[in-house]
């Protein structure tokens, strides 16, 4: 049973034991702030299945760590820079943390904050901001997943499937060492069967447990007092990327089906950088026609698209163990896991399993979810919508009549709104503020 299902199982258990009527049932208008926090923070948050590990960090953390290993900041392009020669350009992390102006404009340039930073789109910020903070890793790649398994844990989510490229550049040159076959892929797979990808899976493999014993080593887990966070049980999925030349990411989808062959903490596959690149867009239907191959139509390892990538599918009826796959495919694919819902029938001579997307939906359906919704809404209709606005416009009219005797606060909207109180601070940007 999955870490996350038990504690919340334990949860509920809990709940019960105490005997709590629906008289009984907590009223957050009588909680103090902590009581509330603590009893939010209580509840499971299931787990995290889409986490690029790449791209997780805070621009915070990132900037401590740089001022740790001696980096330099790119004050023209706001990026990290993995050697530090102090010159009119590069300047000392150390330095940019000093400085209140730079340093926010550095977090400017590594999220995704500040709408239209730099005249850049959301979509232009958000692809370009990884190069930007590129030089961390990978030594950091023990602390960035530690800092990851924190915020989970305190969340009480105890599952993560983090996104990483395992051997990336090697796995790139070995496709390109086979070269490209033009277009068969049979014979595509047969070169690069022919140079062999053990040796590559192995390293992948080696790389996982040292990231694992350095991450453990952080978080303390094989002390006597180890964090919390080393509660969350992780898997990996392998990134292949699909921008570069098709016998490289036709290489790193084949590693990929390996590793997770090979190693159960490998759990599948994912295709990452921009849907709408040229190349992308290009290779699209070719993509799909090298998952549907080295996977076996799915059966061998479990692979996924982006939301948008996946609709593309759906749109153009292209192949693959995705969504959006051709329903025949979908149907001639057997169940990967068995159990609960997936199954329609059962007899003493034979099973029948339910249809797509169904019988790749092995356990238990989420009951506990369902249960849960409904205590969530038993619950607000026990305290009442007008108790609930009452109590919020009195927090709201609370805190502008505090707010309004600072000389550095102006506070925007109407005074009666509901929950939310808009302000900015004199000389401060609102996004140092939230954080």
């Amino acid at each position: 049973m999955r870490p996350f299902l038990t504690r919340g199982l334990l949860a509920l258990g809990l709940a019960l034991g105490l005997g709590l009527s629906a008289q009984a049932r907590p009223d957050p208008a009588r909680m103090n702030a902590g009581e509330l926090a603590a009893f939010t923070l209580a509840l499971p948050k299931g787990g995290e299945l889409h986490n690029h590990v790449g791209g997780a960090t805070f621009p915070e953390d990132l900037l401590a760590w740089a001022i740790e290993d001696g980096l330099c900041v790119d004050i023209q392009t706001l990026s990290l820079a993995p050697t530090c020669q102090a010159s009119e350009t590069l300047k000392p992390a150390a330095e940019v943390m000093g400085n209140d102006v730079l340093r926010s404009s550095f977090y400017d340039s590594l999220t995704t904050r500040h709408p239209g930073f730099r005249d850049r789109s959301g979509h232009d910020q958000f692809f370009s901001a990884f190069s930007r903070f590129g030089a961390t890793r990978p030594q950091r790649d023990a602390d960035i997943l530690a800092g990851i398994l924190n915020g989970l844990a305190r969340q009480n989510t105890f599952y993560l499937e983090a996104m990483t490229t395992p051997q990336g550049f090697a796995t790139r040159a070995r496709g390109s060492q086979a070269g490209w076959k033009g277009g068969d892929l049979k014979a595509q797979k047969a070169a690069l069967e022919a140079l062999g990808l053990d040796d590559l899976v192995k390293a992948a493999m080696a790389g996982t447990d040292s990231l694992e014993q350095r991450t453990r080593a952080i978080m303390k887990c094989d002390t006597p007092t180890p964090e919390p966070r080393c509660a969350v049980t992780v898997r990996y999925l392998v990134q292949t990327i699909r921008v570069g030349p098709p016998e490289q990411t036709f290489a790193q989808i084949a590693m990929g089906v390996a590793l997770v062959r090979k190693d159960p903490r490998w759990v599948g596959l994912q295709l990452v950088a921009p849907e709408d690149d040229p190349m992308a867009l290009k290779n699209y239907d070719l993509h799909m026609a090298m998952f549907d191959l080295l996977t076996d139509h799915g059966r061998l390892a479990p692979a996924a698209l982006h939301a948008g990538a996946a609709e593309r599918a759906h749109r153009r009826g292209a192949r693959g163990p995705c969504h959006g796959a051709r329903a025949e495919i979908l149907a001639s694919m057997p169940p990967w896991q068995g159990g609960g819902a997936m199954i329609e029938t059962v007899t003493f001579e034979q099973t029948t399993y339910a249809p797509p997307p169904g019988r790749f939906e092995a356990g238990t359906p989420h009951i506990e979810g369902v249960i849960g919704l409904a205590a969530a809404i038993d619950y607000v209709e026990f305290i009442g919508l007008d108790r609930i606005h009452a109590h919020e416009a009195t927090l709201v009219r609370q805190a502008r009549e505090a707010l309004s005797g600072l000389n550095s606060i102006r506070l925007w909207g109407p005074e009666d709104s509901a929950g939310i109180l808009s302000f900015t601070m004199q000389g401060v940007h609102p996004h140092d503020i939230g954080t």
